[in-house]
């Protein structure tokens, strides 16, 4: 099976490739499932299905947060509100890439194996490389900071299910 995997900044992308490979999987990569072209720009890929990992998007939030700007001086709140282009990703927003549910819909007609990294993870054989280790060893979220993004997530979506009437 040649797997192409869509993904997520910081939802497990690489531990999932590494795992598609040890399983005997041709894998390539693409990181577009959030760009607003990115059903377009898959297709001319060869690839008998797509694969994509989602994660607990708390966490998925908290690990961009130390990954991009631990050198930043950006408190969370201004993270949240932070839009950046880039090319592949369409926008970096930590709440627009933890939006599944809404960049997923245009991926439907697509033959699409879903996973979950805190389901993976739990297998012994699930090789985890998670590349914000030592950055995560140095902080870790806050009890104020969780609520403050499961908060804004909540108001994102809301925004995304109207904007989608």
């Amino acid at each position: 099976m040649r797997y192409l995997v869509i993904g997520f900044i910081k939802a497990g992308q690489e531990s999932l490739i590494k795992y598609l490979k040890s399983k005997g999987h041709t894998v390539d990569k693409f990181e577009c499932v959030a760009h607003s072209n990115g059903p377009e720009m898959v297709r001319e890929r060869p690839f008998d299905k797509l694969a994509v990992i989602t994660r607990d998007p708390v966490d998925r939030i908290w690990s961009q947060f130390l990954y991009f700007y631990r050198d930043n001086k950006m408190s969370m709140k201004q993270f949240l509100n932070h839009y950046e282009a880039a090319p592949t990703y369409g926008n970096l927003n930590p709440l627009w890439q933890s939006s599944y549910t809404f960049h997923l819909k245009r991926w439907v007609h697509f033959d699409l194996d879903l996973f979950e990294l805190e389901k993976l993870c739990q297998s012994p054989d699930f090789p985890h490389e998670n590349k914000t280790i030592n950055i995560r060893s140095v902080r870790v979220m806050l009890p104020a900071e969780r609520k403050l993004v499961t908060n804004a997530l909540a108001k994102h979506e809301k925004y995304l299910e109207g904007r989608a009437a």
